[in-house]
């Protein structure tokens, strides 16, 4: 049982929490559903406030740098991490979103609706 422990503390539980910190911040850096197709710049948007350093730093600086993947789609994430610095200045110019923190009550939509949607009631009599 001391084995099934020390396998727990040393792999699963860095295995986990590194798990969870990128599904949470690859998910909420993505738009989905109103992006116009083939248009990188509505895909994506820069995920780099200080406050989420701890989960950035299980998931190699992904909040900040992959949004550079969806225009350099070669460039491997540790030589990313050396371009950050022009490849933000460039996106920001070009309009790439920054910190955009609207996307959790917008469900992740780049504009999000105008209106909301009507669901169709349906009543069955017996």
């Amino acid at each position: 049982m001391h084995v099934i422990d020390i396998a727990a503390v040393v792999i699963i539980g860095p295995n986990v929490l590194r798990t969870f910190c990128l599904h949470f911040i690859s998910s909420n850096m993505h738009y989905y559903g109103d992006v116009e197709p083939g248009n990188v710049i509505q895909q994506t948007q820069v995920l780099n406030p200080w406050w989420l350093w701890p989960l950035q730093a299980f998931c190699f600086n992904f909040g900040s740098s992959h949004g550079i993947h969806h225009f350099v789609v070669k460039e491997p994430f540790y030589i990313r991490q050396l371009t950050v610095p022009v490849a933000h200045k460039v996106m920001r110019e070009m309009g790439v979103r920054f910190n955009d923190f609207g996307t959790f009550g917008r469900a992740n939509r780049f504009v999000g609706e105008d209106k909301p949607r009507q669901q169709a009631v349906i009543t069955v009599r017996g």
